[in-house]
């Protein structure tokens, strides 16, 4: 009965305390973050505290729960001290080569732990420890971590860090942007934060698409499917096209040639018009197919073309699919030359047929079939 009692008594305490002193409030122990060897906690804590520093420490998880439970108005300051820690484990041997690499394992895992953990802190010291953080690590998984707990707390600040990750170049560059990982990622969130036309998102999409090749480029491509963002999107064809010209193209290039051709949309220039129609008359399967599809539907442009090599390869490529998507081209073209050199029983002679008939109807000086007699119903005056 007493302890029953004694538990009724206690809860209104804890009430108290968490409503007018949660944690996310407390001050900043300045000494534990810059000395965490240097913490006095109760025995039990202690024991917990310094297993985040051991090498193989048993469910770091846990003891992070119980140093948040056990120590509320130091939690924020031992967490943050543990994030910023960049030394050896306490208990590792300069010549112990296998607690190294599992030292380096067991603090990332720690450190995401400790990331997650602070994305429920809404204090403004940890949003500006998290920066420092942001200057200093390199892990691609911690920081995309970081960037992802410093949206959560702030996300005004979160763009401009994003930012100084996606794009590598100028003189706040930060460690982590000089992984590809790290780059495709803070893109990603740039899009989805400031979109495609503010400044730093337009920036960041040049490094990526025109100043990177592999993944990292055709991620960028990735993200401007729907964007509208036709001059980014023309300038990385063109640049595609440029290096399948000279050979220099690789699988992951083609790919990402393949995906910028048919998100290709708006008004195209003589200078693209010209390169497409070269990828569809030399291009392999895919690329030509996909250039002849482009130019064919999405695209608008008005540059003359000659179609002499085009109704070549038409009649005589053994591919049946680069065969209809030039078929397909040649009817905006010039539906003629598709009724010629098509057989006579195939739909796209009696296409061709079809748009001949509309162009002569279109035509100024096509004659008109007479209107049709009134007729008036017996019995009307």
């Amino acid at each position: 009965m007493m302890s029953v009692l004694r538990l009724l008594m206690f809860f209104p305490v804890l009430f108290i305390s968490v409503l007018f002193f949660p944690p996310h409030l407390h001050a900043l122990d300045q000494g534990i973050i810059e000395r965490p060897d240097s913490v006095s906690l109760d025995r039990s804590s202690t024991v917990r505290w310094q297993a985040l520093f051991n090498v193989n420490p048993a469910w770091p998880t846990r003891q992070i729960a119980y140093l948040e439970t056990r120590q509320p108005e130091l939690s924020v300051s031992l967490l943050l001290a543990r994030l910023l820690y960049r030394g050896e484990a306490w208990t590792r041997r300069d010549t112990d080569i296998v607690s190294a690499l599992q030292w380096r394992q067991d603090n990332l895992k720690i450190k995401q732990a400790i990331l997650r953990a602070l994305r429920s802190r809404n204090n403004p010291d940890v949003v500006n420890y998290i920066c420092h953080y942001l200057t200093v690590e390199q892990e691609p998984t911690l920081v995309i971590s970081a960037l992802g707990t410093l949206a959560i707390l702030d996300a005004n600040t979160a763009p401009s860090w994003a930012f100084r990750l996606a794009d590598p170049r100028g003189q706040r560059q930060l460690p982590g942007s000089t992984s590809s990982t790290v780059r495709q990622q803070a893109l990603e969130y740039l899009v989805q934060t400031r979109g495609i036309d503010a400044q730093d998102t337009r920036q960041a999409f040049d490094w990526a698409l025109l100043r990177v090749t592999g993944s990292e480029r055709n991620n960028g491509i990735r993200l401007l499917s729907g964007m509208t963002a036709n001059d980014l999107r023309q300038a990385v064809a063109l640049k595609l096209i440029s290096e399948y010209r000279g050979g220099i193209i690789d699988g992951l290039g083609k790919q990402g040639l393949v995906m910028a051709l048919g998100d290709l949309s708006g008004h195209a220039d003589v200078e693209l018009v010209n390169a497409l129609m070269e990828m569809v008359i030399y291009g392999e399967r895919a690329v030509a197919t996909t250039a002849a599809t482009a130019l064919s539907t999405t695209l608008t442009w008005d540059a003359p073309v000659a179609i002499n090599d085009l109704i070549t390869r038409a009649q005589s490529d053994p591919d049946p699919v680069v065969r209809q998507a030039l078929m397909a081209l040649l009817i905006r073209l010039d539906p003629a030359a598709v009724a010629t050199i098509a057989p006579t029983t195939s739909p796209w002679a009696a296409l061709a047929n079809h748009h001949h008939l509309l162009q002569q109807w279109s035509s100024p000086n096509a004659p008109r079939p007479a209107p049709s007699p009134v007729i008036t119903p017996p019995g009307t005056p």
